[in-house]
């Protein structure tokens, strides 16, 4: 009897084994259909079909092109390529709103800039001084006021060229692509010139990335501890301005690697793109060409464009490749 219990043994592990691995396989096969289904607001283009080979072949240990989840680095840009931008960037308008209270109490600030342009409604001024408006922005309150101001534009304000509220102008195809890249194992930076603090009001509300892993333009803060409580509190000049290279260089301070994914729209994302397309790992580049102006906007970078169909970058397409742009839009 003891015998033939041993022989019984003897013949169960292997084959439990063989069915534990068929059932992982089946989960695996399951898993990878549903994270796919994540990105059904994109069309089935050529560029869908890029991003999701690239992410499974990255993300599948039995692939030449694996590359270990430490090293799996996604950076976006966000004005234009996760945030509409148009009429202005939305951190500058908001400021506009908020400046535009000062010179309703001191007439005598519309001799200066930014004010004098905010008066004349001078846009393409401060489209070209974004810096000027920001600064300005909540000079002398804390840090946690500017970003419940943040917070109360977007859920208050609307679009003036399309009527939609601020909190739904954020692409939905851009935000199911961030969800995808979680879902195999990526870390998802934003490398915006917007500021630190007024990205990370909104950025795990609205696309689910954590306020640690924001990488932005700093305005100066000066610590206060007072009864036991501690105030950031703004200053009206900038530490750094996370433009061009200095966002490839912010990118190597803060995160230590390269990324092997990189997603922007601007001529300022150039040098991002740059330090992702020069990583020994295997690495995409993508740029966001607004081209659709009855959904949004038309508006194109022609030189970022040249480069990348010299370099092989992808061009993502909004009026081919996104099925829907904003929140509530019919497909």
């Amino acid at each position: 009897m003891k015998h033939y219990l041993r022989k019984r043994i003897k013949y169960f592990y292997p084959i439990s084994a063989l069915l534990l691995i068929l059932v992982s396989c089946s989960i695996n096969q399951s898993v990878g259909k549903q994270k796919f289904d994540e990105l059904t607001t994109w069309n089935n283009t050529a560029v869908k079909s890029e991003i999701v080979q690239f992410v499974e072949n990255v993300s599948n240990p039995g692939n030449p092109n694996f590359v270990p989840q430490s090293k799996r680095i996604a950076v976006f840009d966000l004005d234009g390529t996760l945030l509409c931008e148009r009429p202005m960037y939305v951190s500058a308008l908001m400021a506009i709103e908020h400046l535009k209270k000062q010179i309703s109490q001191d007439s005598n600030l519309v001799n200066i800039q930014p004010y004098k342009a905010i008066a004349e409604n001078n846009l393409k001024y401060l489209w070209h001084h974004p810096d000027e408006l920001i600064g300005p922005d909540h000079f002398g309150k804390t840090q946690q006021e500017y970003i419940a101001s943040v917070d109360l534009f977007f859920e208050k304000q609307i679009n003036p060229d399309n009527d939609i509220p601020y909190r739904n102008l954020f692409y939905v195809p851009m935000i199911n692509l961030i969800k995808y890249l979680h879902a195999y194992g990526f870390q998802v930076y934003i490398v915006s010139g917007s500021t630190q603090g007024f990205i990370r009001a909104f950025c795990e509300k609205y696309l689910y990335i954590p306020q640690n892993f924001i990488i932005g333009s700093e305005i100066k803060l000066s610590f206060q501890y007072s009864d036991s409580a501690v105030k950031f509190i703004r200053d009206n000049k900038f530490e750094s301005i996370n433009a061009d290279t200095i966002k490839a260089l912010n990118i190597k301070n803060r995160i230590g690697i390269k990324p092997i994914f990189a997603f922007g729209n601007s001529n300022g994302d150039l040098q991002m793109l740059q330090l992702s397309f020069s990583n020994n790992l295997p690495n995409i580049q993508l740029v966001l060409d607004h081209d659709d102006s009855k959904r949004e906007y038309e508006y194109s970078k022609e030189k970022l464009l040249k480069i990348c169909k010299k370099n092989g970058w992808k061009i993502v397409s909004m009026k081919n490749d996104f099925r829907i742009i904003f929140a509530g839009e019919k497909r």
